[in-house]
């Protein structure tokens, strides 16, 4: 229910607002690039790749748990170089 309501929040803000009450318009342009600023302020930066190692292995290297996190942050490290850089 959290994620449906951030979604739709989300979509309502990028929504062009109509009618004023004397204040500034601002087009859907530039409501989408606000957010996209916002995502990118909050995005996590690059993982430096040996302190994620021995994060994992004090974890425990084989646990179940550890494998899927190592698997995420590497997927995750793609789409932040990819993406933002």
């Amino acid at each position: 229910m959290n994620v449906a309501q951030c979604i739709l929040d989300t979509i309502l803000s990028v929504q062009p607002k109509e009618g004023g009450m004397g204040g500034e318009e601002v087009s859907r342009e530039e409501s989408a690039l606000k957010v996209v600023e916002d995502l990118q302020v909050r995005c996590p930066r690059n993982f430096v790749p040996h302190e994620v190692k021995e994060g994992l292995n004090r974890l425990g290297t084989y646990l179940p748990m550890t494998i899927f996190l190592r698997q995420e942050i590497s997927c995750l490290q793609k789409v932040v170089s990819v993406y933002l850089y």
